[in-house]
């Protein structure tokens, strides 16, 4: 009793122990993703850096070779003087940029003030008569820079303008100001209603209307940095006064797909996507920015001097058909932006990328989907880690199995940005499964051993050290009482017992009950059994307990049939004894409501049931050998089994002591002939025959199934009641239900 005790006491300690490691992980779990989902500003910067050490690691990427850029450098600043350069000058770049073969030019600059000719500079510096005064303006009006920059312009037919939005307050526009501006807007915004989020600013940048009209649209060149100010995402789309707007790349990119028309496709709350005509989908996020997957460092994107292109020392057709950005980079007057490669990267690198994203359709991806992908890596490595922990004893085998865990998450998470540019989060997940680690082996290490502590001291002078130390899994086990379940039960009981033990000497009948006793309760313990007690050569059994699960009915129901089975074998273990074999036995199982626990006195207790249902069982066993048969169970079992076992509806009986009736059947097994098939089809008529009343037909139908099988008792048991019933008449109130009088 004390072994088995001992056993459950270590079982049950597991398994508080498990709860509570499992309610550590999972609170950790629960913590970890609301912080994720309020995402504190300080811990989005350390995630943006752990992003940013992604690109690092992965080094550059071969760009498409359809985005160049033309920069205005330093050794072009040494060649022609200092930046800004006179707009005749940057005509001539356009032309020779055209005169290589560009398709289309999105210009990363503004002119938004005229520029005064040389020519104006002379009238202002002094008083001319009339006469030559007109002259001189008719002179400074044909060497205007901005009609030849704006000419370059119109005549090139492929160049994209340049514009910048600020939030400060909306400045007055002219009518033909706001005309030209609004030309530039996308096409099409779809969305069921103006609600969704976006970026929207107040004022704007834009070129001369002269310059303006001569290109073809414009789109704007802001840079949204994060907390941090390192720019990982940029603006595809912004808001100004009631319509939206395109970025210089996605502008750029449209003149170059022929015009494609932009159109912004949002639901109620966000921005979902861009598309370009019919073919180019391109995803933002929920603002309508890119999640920037960069080519690589500064450079990375081809890049050529202005003064080699205005010199003429490409080889011909060198830029032919490709995507041109024109802006400059010379040091101390470009805008420079901080970016996972660099603290200074110019802005227009950063507008080839976007266009690099665009085309090749490969923008780091953060949807919705790859956040509950985040939440459901912290949930599965806290469960981990909560599995683990408690099954493993050594401090240094948990920590290798964290180092495992952190091991696959990072190789993990690598792959999923490099090969699939996927953006999942890295900082939340390490933090969780940390805390959760470290937590455990606190729980582990301090808690849990302080309570062994308590009980070891407590029972040491009065328990066996093995006892103690099992008892310490678990202390409150050592709480009396039990708690009420819904269990199955089993009784076996070899037939005859008494006379065949009179048959053998004690020893022989020592060495015959343990052959007996091995395999029936191998048969109970390898259906997730619990033996509870031997009674004499009487075997009861717990199904549903301690540990709790649904199948017990079936594993109860398919342990009967083990034992059966099992019978054959056990005169091999005990050859000298071949004289009282064959043996059989009787099986009877139950299912119902019990009391389960450590149940007896404070003193003396042992892990049981108790419940009528136990009894029930008991005496279900013992009407196996009225009816001649192996295993009889309760129809609330056979309601849990039906659709797994086939069985022989036996009897609706009263057994001794309980004046509820009980439905009977007989177990046969999960599948069966279909001979027997045709017998039982037979019998269950003939039972709806007697309980009918029609006895006299039923008598007809058990001696046809007694003929099939003379050794079937049931079959003689109905005949004699038919008989009995035939020569004296039932009454009105008879019920169909039989009394047994007996155990």
């Amino acid at each position: 009793m004390f072994s088995r005790l001992n056993r459950l006491l270590l079982k049950s300690g597991v398994r508080s122990n498990r709860w509570v490691s499992w309610f550590i992980a999972m609170s950790i779990a629960l913590l970890t993703i609301v912080t994720q989902w309020f995402n504190p500003g300080l811990l989005q910067d350390v995630e943006g850096s752990l992003l940013d050490a992604r690109f690092q690691l992965r080094g550059a990427v071969e760009p498409s070779g359809l985005v160049e850029l033309v920069a205005i450098d330093e050794d072009s600043i040494s060649e022609y003087g200092r930046w800004p350069w006179p707009r005749e000058q940057l005509a001539e770049l356009i032309e020779s940029i055209n005169d290589f073969g560009a398709y289309t030019i999105g210009l990363d600059i503004i002119f938004s003030e005229p520029e005064v000719s040389a020519v104006q500079r002379v009238i202002d510096m002094a008083e001319w008569p009339e006469d030559q005064s007109e002259r001189l303006q008719t002179l400074a009006q044909s060497h205007n820079p901005d009609m030849v920059l704006a000419t370059a312009l119109f005549m090139s037919g492929n160049v994209v303008n340049g514009q910048f939005f600020f939030e400060s307050e909306q400045p007055v526009f002219s009518e033909e100001t706001e005309t030209l501006l609004q030309s530039s807007a996308v096409a099409a915004v779809k969305s069921r209603d103006d609600s969704f989020r976006r970026l929207e600013f107040n004022s704007v940048r834009m070129n001369l209307p002269l310059i303006a009209q001569a290109g073809e649209g414009a789109g704007f060149f802001n840079q949204i940095p994060s907390r941090d100010g390192v720019v990982r995402n940029a603006p595809l789309v912004i808001k100004h006064n009631e319509q939206m707007y395109p970025s210089l790349a996605l502008k750029t990119l449209s003149r170059y797909l022929d015009n494609a028309p932009i159109v912004v496709h949002a639901d109620e709350f966000v921005i979902q996507r861009v598309t370009l005509g019919n073919d180019l989908s391109i995803p933002t996020n929920e603002i309508g920015a890119l999640p920037l997957n960069y080519r690589g460092p500064k450079g990375t994107i081809t890049t050529y001097s202005a003064v080699d292109i205005m010199e003429g020392r490409l080889p011909a057709g060198a830029l032919q058909d490709k995507l041109i950005l024109l802006g400059v980079t010379a040091i101390g007057v470009f805008d420079s932006h901080a970016t996972p490669f660099g603290a200074e990267f110019p802005g227009l690198e950063i507008q080839a990328n976007v266009v690099e994203n665009m085309i090749m359709g490969d923008s780091l991806s953060r949807t919705d989907f790859h956040v509950l992908s985040d939440f459901l890596i912290i949930v599965l490595g806290c469960m981990l880690l909560a599995i683990v922990i408690p099954l493993t004893k050594r401090a240094p085998t948990r920590f290798l199995f964290y180092l495992m865990l952190i091991s696959v998450l990072l190789y993990g998470n690598y792959w999923a940005f490099s090969e699939h540019q996927v953006w999942l989060n890295l900082l939340y997940p390490v933090v969780g499964w940390t805390f959760c680690f470290v937590l455990l082996l606190l729980y582990q290490s301090f808690m849990v051993e302080a309570r062994y502590s308590h009980v070891r001291s407590a029972f040491k002078h009065y328990l066996s050290p093995d006892m103690v130390d099992q008892l310490t899994a678990n202390p409150d086990l050592l709480n009396f009482g039990g708690e009420e379940r819904e269990m199955s039960i089993l009784f076996s009981d070899i037939r005859s017992f008494t006379n065949l033990s009179e048959t053998v000497t004690p020893s022989e009948l020592s060495r015959f009950l343990q052959a007996y006793m091995d395999p029936m309760t191998n048969c109970v313990l390898s259906n997730n059994g619990t033996l509870d007690k031997y009674i004499g050569d009487a075997v009861m059994a717990l199904f549903g307990a301690p540990v709790p699960f649904k199948s017990h009915p079936v594993d109860a129901c398919q342990a009967a049939l083990d034992m059966i089975a099992g019978l054959d074998a056990i005169v091999d273990t005990v050859p000298d004894l071949k004289r009282l074999f064959p043996i059989r036995i009787g099986v009877g199982v139950h299912t119902g409501t019990v009391v389960v626990g450590n149940l007896g006195s404070s003193m003396h207790f042992n892990y049981t049931v108790i419940g009528d249902a136990v009894n029930l069982a008991s005496r279900i066993e013992g009407l196996t050998k009225n009816y001649g048969v192996d295993v009889l169970i309760s129809e609330v079992t056979y309601e849990r089994v039906k659709d797994v076992f086939v069985c022989r509806d036996l009897d609706r009986v009263r057994v001794k002591g309980k004046q509820e009736p009980v439905g009977l059947l007989e177990l046969i097994g999960r599948e069966v002939d279909q001979a027997t098939k045709s017998y039982l089809q037979n019998w269950h008529h003939a039972m709806e025959l007697y309980r009918s009343r029609a006895f006299a037909e039923a008598l007809t139908e058990f001696s046809a199934c007694q003929q099939s099988r003379p050794g079937d008792v049931s079959a003689k048991v109905y005949i004699e009641r038919c008989e009995h019933f035939i020569e004296e008449p039932v009454g009105e109130d008879w019920d169909g239900v039989f009394t047994h009088t007996s155990k």
